[in-house]
């Protein structure tokens, strides 16, 4: 069923907003939704580098297992988020949307790397913990402070946008 313009539907109730502001405030809220739930999972991989971190000191038996189940969960979750993000982007009109999407490969190109140095030298029996924390814990802020803040920034300004037109 179609709208009228200035109404909504609240359940199964139909409402007329004469003024159109409840649609103001639905765009609103569904674009403060996007940055928020790019808000949530930025913490996730945040807690994830910290269990990376907390692994670097385990010396317990199993602690070389846990240690890379650590680094591929977080290689699963860098893959869920950036197609999360890349979707809000792309719905979101992103001018930058293509050089994000490079950079992403970039990036899971740079774990892979990273999951396979573990793996090598695991098999070696010198499994440098510290050293993969430092390159992870690199690849994640250099991200997430440059590019990820740029379309952070973006989708907030369309945000503020469609609260003051």
């Amino acid at each position: 069923m179609t709208l009228p313009k200035g109404s909504y539907q609240h359940g199964q109730q139909f409402c007329v907003d004469p003024h159109g502001e409840h649609m103001e405030n639905a765009k609103e809220d569904a674009r403060a939704a996007v940055t928020d739930t790019l808000d949530i999972q930025h913490q996730k991989l945040i807690d994830l580098c910290s269990r990376v971190a907390e692994s670097v000191n385990d010396d317990q038996p199993g602690s070389s297992e846990r240690f890379h189940m650590v680094l591929n969960d977080v290689g699963d979750y860098a893959f869920l988020h950036f197609q999360t993000e890349e979707a809000f982007l792309s719905r979101h009109n992103y001018p930058q949307l293509d050089e994000h999407k490079a950079e992403h490969m970039g990036l899971l190109a740079q774990l892979s790397q990273i999951l396979f140095a573990a793996n090598c030298a695991a098999n070696t029996g010198f499994l440098d913990k510290a050293g993969i924390y430092r390159m992870f814990s690199a690849w994640l802020s250099e991200h997430m402070l440059g590019p990820d803040k740029q379309c952070l920034d973006f989708l907030q300004a369309r945000s503020m946008g469609a609260a003051t037109a």
